[in-house]
């Protein structure tokens, strides 16, 4: 016990110096050993105070188990307690919610009465903050499919919706470092990176300060294009998972698509990306594609394909493609055939 409250003197001393480096060489190596957990007023300190973000980044690698730290009580304090609550007193609540903001302190039914609704004005999804789900996920009381045997599940689903939270609050509080080194935590980047994205966006009008609103502005557009980056690495590495990937509806998102969410965002650079390019052309076709089948110099154009085999039926079997997207029939056809039907 002697050991941890001079672990934890210590820990508090490095925050206030801000000197994450000291803390990885001189104490968590130190106490390498030691099974040390990070107490919640050391990352209460990490999280509300500007600057510490890289703190947070060290006392998660320590496993610090977010979904028991953050239960709704926990939330509205770190919304009173923010060092800065400028930008999140202008854009959400006197922007979005038309709210005076002159009160110093948001209230306990916070979360259901104004949270909820900044968030479906910014992003479209309707109750996203759920209090009782948090304060049952802080307490180990996880609720969900009871014939799931792994216990491990509900654990990483608190842990995922958790991070998820704090992310938003992260976004709104303007808090782009914080929102950042959380972001590269999950486990679904590119849904998270759009709506940080769209968040951002559609705070941005708000902000009175031309500086300010520009900012704002930078900051979507540098969570886009990491979604960008990762969707291109991703097809660059295994082009029929990302197809797959796209395919995907996300529960926590209303059940959308990569790419409905994007839509939602109007966020072009990430639709204009050949991969979504290719995707929508697949939808459209409704996972039909023509084949490029070719006589010698002579090629028969896709629409006319598609129009006799609609017509004659027959010439499908040889000139129409039935596979799922991003699905190639064989492994030496993929980049001769499937790139070039895909291409359009």
């Amino acid at each position: 016990l002697k050991r941890n409250a001079q672990i934890k003197q210590n820990l508090l001393l490095t925050l206030d110096w801000n000197l994450p480096d000291l803390v990885l060489s001189e104490i968590f190596q130190r106490y390498d050993g030691l099974k040390y957990s990070i107490h919640t007023k050391l990352f209460d300190k990490a999280i509300l105070e500007e600057n510490l973000e890289s703190f947070v980044d060290l006392f998660l690698d320590r496993e610090f188990v977010l979904h028991r730290y953050l239960n709704s009580k926990k939330l509205i304090n770190l919304f009173n307690q923010a060092k800065d609550k400028d930008f999140f007193i202008i854009t959400s609540l006197e922007g979005v919610r038309s709210l005076t903001g002159d009160e110093e302190e948001v209230e306990e039914d916070f979360i259901e009465k104004d949270l909820n609704e900044i968030i479906k004005r910014l992003i479209g999804i309707s109750n996203f903050f759920c209090k009782s789900e948090m304060d049952n996920n802080a307490a180990e009381i996880y609720l969900g499919d009871i014939s799931d045997k792994d216990i491990q599940k509900p654990k990483i689903r608190a842990e995922k919706t958790s991070l998820q939270h704090l992310i938003i609050y992260a976004v709104l509080m303007n808090r782009h470092k914080l929102a950042k080194i959380l972001w590269k935590r999950s486990s679904e980047p590119i849904p998270l990176a759009l709506i940080c994205c769209m968040m951002f966006k559609n705070l941005a009008p708000y902000c009175h300060e031309s500086y300010l609103k520009s900012l704002t502005i930078k900051q979507a557009k540098e969570f886009s294009d990491w979604a960008v980056g990762i969707l291109d690495k991703s097809y660059n590495e295994d082009n029929n998972r990302t197809f797959e990937m796209l395919d995907e509806r996300h529960p926590d998102w209303n059940y959308m698509t990569i790419v409905e969410l994007a839509y939602r965002a109007d966020n072009r650079d990430f639709m204009a990306h050949p991969v979504c390019q290719k995707w929508v052309t697949r939808q459209f076709y409704g996972e039909i594609t023509p084949r490029e089948v070719s006589w010698g110099f002579f090629t028969c154009p896709k629409y006319l394909k598609i129009l006799l085999s609609a017509i004659l039926i027959f010439p499908m079997w040889f000139w129409i493609n039935f596979s799922p997207i991003g699905q190639a029939p064989s492994v030496t056809k993929k980049n001769a055939e499937i790139e070039p039907k895909l291409g359009g």
